[in-house]
């Protein structure tokens, strides 16, 4: 899958997605990251830290397709985003880093305060 956080609404690019199309695409990811436990190559969970982090790690304002994509690995993923925080899923390198307003972190991937940003970012 191809997905690159470029691609997200209003970032100037020719190709970027609608708004609309933003969030169904990270709702398919999502759903198939749903189903990654049995299947492990349908693991999309990088891209749900891309999208959390755009939405609710940064120092300016969200946009409203970054917050309703975002929405959607809660929807769908809520269980397996829980679970990845506890078994503190990490990522190689900085690709799974905190956002601007959490730099000072030492995150590279899930775990539990980062899961708590987000829950309270969504309520």
């Amino acid at each position: 899958m191809g997905l690159t956080v470029s691609l997200a609404p209003g970032n100037g690019c020719k190709n970027d997605f609608s708004a609309e199309q933003w969030c169904n695409l990270n709702a398919f990811a999502a759903r198939l990251t749903a189903i990654s436990q049995s299947i492990p190559v349908l693991d999309f969970s990088l891209y749900a830290i891309w999208t959390l982090r755009s939405a609710f790690e940064g120092t300016d304002e969200p946009s409203s397709a970054d917050v309703d994509a975002a929405k959607v690995w809660f929807l769908y993923t809520r269980d397996t985003i829980k679970r990845l925080g506890r078994e503190e899923k990490i990522f190689d390198g900085k690709k799974a880093k905190g956002g601007d307003k959490y730099k000072d972190k030492e995150w590279r991937g899930f775990n539990p305060q980062r899961l708590e940003v987000w829950e309270a970012a969504l309520r």
